[in-house]
């Protein structure tokens, strides 16, 4: 690429980057943002960016093309968007349809299985890139250079002249020169590198043939003075030239604008108050509420704050400055990361109030109880072959930082996942297990069979089988006869090694939310008969009340990571990954973690299931502890 840029400097401004992305808003804690407000100022507990009306995660899928080019310039480098298939709500344009037939208006895209395409498909993307081609030639003169990836539905557009391009100028420093701009010499040769490529047609310079000359031998090694990139360099002192008749610089007005105090710590105040918005009740017509949101940029403090926008155009100054001169007098003014957390309705709030009430009130009657929870979920843990993995490391504080942190192979670039299910208790029949009652892996766990109650054909079980669903489809995750199966093997063991049925500590999702203690089931198996309520289904949303498993989780994924990197590449299949992470949730798990965990969950209730605002000394630790009202405990409690 180097080589084809110097030969033709122009083919920069004729590449266009095009590829596609997802943005996905969920109703749950997957964002965050970073706003800007006073260092004192209590954080958000929740950016939830979808209503409540609904927590179904809404989905934009979308093609982009951008480009260099000047004719592009008040597009601002856009040369095409467009929404594709597997977007929300909506229907795409097709090349053909489902039967064949000219196309007509929009509709859907088929894959070659004959079914709803639900991303982008190979023929989309060609008709999209079809597109880009056409409006590119059409506004330039020139056919674009097209810098594509290598997605499978990108790889085989053979029909279309495809270049990846990539490339950058890099400007040499010189040591030990203190001021540039009185390098004469330097600024001469610059305007006679741009005067020797003037074109008489159109009476402008090229400013990437006159760097190519500049960088020239003939020269003297000036270029290595210049600091910023050479066309620029290049083409500034030209226009300075052709303005002024000589290479100095112009006259300047006078010295730079300095804002006052008084009006920066004025914008300041602007920007940490945020705004005020008024949004409607659900269910209450009429009835409204005034929420405060933080400012997450300048740019929109700007448009949103007349009293913002007047300091700035008083001064005549960029965002960024009147921001930089903001922070130099106000050491206050912070930009911090909320993170979203699910925003109670009130029936949530009232259901976790009372499961904490009526949990305490248990315990209270039998202190023993608490050691007879068994926490129970399932997760999983999947290894990319690109850089989606971080890792901490000690090292020097001057130490080189590698650039990626890659723990599969280059053997194979596809995934490995391992999903798991995870049963823990703090009962001191399990203290030599850490605390761990049972570790299985289960369906859709890569290059594994999994353990059936039955064979597809109804037959009986006969070593290791595969679950499959009720559409007779072979199960790529956990079903619920997997579940009910996996917690009867956590029930018999529990039972046989401690001399109690346990209480099962169990979330609300599907595969898990019709399980019947009362008769659980296992094929080849008698029937297990415990009374409902050792069945301990936890409120929606409430993972904080699940701590015992949930804290296994968090801590257990990165000692996962820390593993995987020391061995330096060599995990390549499934059957390695599920050595590492059996082994770090089993042997791995920090002793009394769990005791220290069910330890603090009676507090935790106290706190959840108090009034919001009520405050109390906790005897036992001697801390002063606030009530949440039903909701999230303070930070650190989860």
């Amino acid at each position: 690429m180097l080589a084809r840029v110097a030969a033709d400097p122009s083919m920069m401004y004729h590449i266009v980057f095009c590829d596609e992305s997802t943005f996905v808003l969920h109703g749950l804690s997957k964002h965050s943002v970073q706003v800007y407000c006073s260092a004192g100022a209590a954080r958000p507990s929740d950016v939830c960016f979808i209503s409540d009306k609904t927590i179904k995660p809404i989905k934009v899928h979308f093609f982009l093309a951008v480009t260099a080019h000047g004719q592009y310039e008040d597009a601002n480098g856009v040369v095409l968007y467009e929404e594709c298939s597997g977007t929300t709500d909506i229907d795409r344009r097709a090349n053909k349809l489902q039967d064949g037939s000219e196309m007509t208006g929009k509709q859907e895209y088929w894959t070659k299985e004959n079914e709803l395409a639900k991303s982008t498909t190979e023929e989309e993307m060609e008709a999209l890139l079809h597109i880009v081609c056409t409006k590119f030639q059409k506004k330039t003169g020139h056919w674009p250079y097209l810098s594509i990836d290598n997605a499978s539905i990108q790889g085989h557009t053979s029909t279309m002249d495809v270049d990846k391009a990539a490339g950058t100028s890099k400007s040499a420093e010189t040591p030990g020169l203190s001021s540039q701009r009185k390098d004469a010499e330097t600024r001469e040769w610059a305007v006679v590198c741009a005067a020797s490529t003037f074109d008489f047609g159109t009476g402008e310079i090229d400013p990437h043939k006159a760097a190519i000359l500049f960088r020239s031998r003939h020269g003297g090694g000036v270029h290595k003075r210049v600091k910023e990139r050479h066309s620029v360099f290049i083409e500034r002192h030209y226009k300075n030239f052709r303005e002024f008749g000589c290479i100095a610089d112009a006259h300047r007005s006078g010295r730079p604008v300095i804002i006052s105090e008084e009006d920066a710590l004025a914008a300041s105040k602007i920007l940490k108050a945020g705004h005020w918005v008024t949004e409607k009740i659900k269910g209450l017509p009429g009835a409204t509420y005034e929420e405060l949101i933080y400012f997450s940029t300048m740019d929109e403090a700007l448009l949103k704050s007349p009293q913002l926008q007047a300091i700035q155009q008083k001064y005549g100054v960029s965002p960024s400055k009147l921001l930089k001169r903001m922070h130099a007098v106000d050491p206050d003014l912070i930009r911090i990361t909320l993170r979203s957390h699910h925003k109670f309705s009130y029936a949530e709030l009232q259901d976790r109030i009372r499961w904490c009430l009526t949990m305490l009130a248990r315990v209270a009657a039998d202190p023993s109880m608490m050691y007879h929870i068994v926490f129970c979920d399932e997760s999983t843990f999947v290894l990319h072959g690109l850089s989606k993995h971080s890792v901490q490391v000690y090292c020097s504080a001057g130490a080189a930082r590698p650039s990626d942190v890659c723990f599969i192979s280059d053997k194979t670039i596809k995934p490995i996942k391992v999903h798991f299910f995870l049963a823990v208790t703090a009962h001191g029949q399990y203290e030599d297990a850490n605390g761990v009652v049972l570790y299985e892996e289960c369906s859709g766990t890569t290059d594994i069979d999994r353990r059936a109650n039955k064979l597809q054909d109804g037959s009986e079980m006969t070593g290791k089988q595969e679950y499959w669903t009720k559409e007779n489809e072979l199960a790529k995750s956990t079903t619920e006869e997997e579940m009910e199966a996996l917690l009867h093997i956590v029930c018999t063991k529990f039972q046989k090694k401690t001399g109690h049925w346990p209480y099962l500590s169990i979330d609300n999702a599907s595969i898990q939310a019709h399980i019947d203690v009362t008769c659980l089931k296992r094929e080849g198996q008698p029937n297990i008969s415990m009374p409902a309520h050792h069945n301990l289904k936890i409120p929606n949303y409430s993972p904080d009340i699940n701590r015992g498993i949930e804290h296994q989780f968090g801590g257990g994924k990165p000692r996962v990571r820390n593993e995987c990197y020391s061995l330096n590449h060599q995990v390549i299949t499934g059957a390695e990954l599920r050595k590492i992470v059996r082994r770090q949730f089993t042997t791995g798990v920090p002793k009394y973690s769990v005791a220290k965990d069910v330890a603090g969950l009676t507090l935790l209730w106290q706190i959840i299931s108090s009034p919001a605002g009520q405050q109390w000394t906790d005897q036992e630790s001697g801390r002063v502890c606030v009530g949440s009202g039903g909701n999230w405990g303070p930070r650190g409690s989860m």
